[in-house]
């Protein structure tokens, strides 16, 4: 779709339109006159009481379900499956073009821009453009000038936590 946004994310179920910012999404629905029952935190509105109740895990911080293997705790138990290939080693998303496998099919999604040379997330300051969220996080940090991950033995200072782990692994 040629004249779609390249960042909408939220779509409406009930017609076309996809929305940036959940909150616009939120304000969209009242347009259907949809019933509905309202988080009373954040005004996010849940057709069934049932998805408003698992919602307010997110405000209480109730996390019900418990990996028996390592002891996190969810707020859903669809959470906790997805958690459970952690130990199981189960990759159930495949790349039709290369192979590669994934626990979670976000995962493939965002892989799959590497084939697509998608990249939809643009740094305001320089223009780059990279695949995710993360990456753009982790570039913006050139621009601050942050070192945010401190080495506790040496005070030496990272901007990613996999190369502080690698330090740590390997210096001290």
């Amino acid at each position: 779709m040629p004249n779609e946004p390249r960042n909408a994310y939220f779509p409406c179920q009930h017609c076309r339109r996809k929305f940036v910012k959940e909150e616009r999404l939120q304000q969209h629905l009242l347009e259907h006159n949809i019933e509905g029952h309202k988080c009373s935190e954040c005004g996010k509105i849940f057709r069934v009481r049932s998805g408003l109740k698992v919602h307010m895990r997110v405000h209480t911080g109730e996390k019900p379900y418990e990996c028996i293997e390592c002891g996190l705790a969810f707020g859903t138990s669809s959470t906790l499956k997805v958690h459970m290939r952690v130990h199981t080693g189960e990759r159930p998303f495949e790349c039709y073009l290369c192979g590669a496998t994934f626990a979670q099919s976000h995962t493939l999604k965002k892989h799959m821009r590497i084939h697509s040379g998608d990249k939809p997330y643009r740094c305001d300051e320089c223009g780059k453009c990279v695949v995710d969220l993360y990456s753009l996080k982790k570039h913006k940090l050139i621009h601050s000038g942050e070192w945010p991950h401190v080495c506790d033995q040496c005070d030496r200072r990272f901007r990613e936590i996999s190369t502080l782990r690698s330090h740590q692994n390997n210096s001290h």
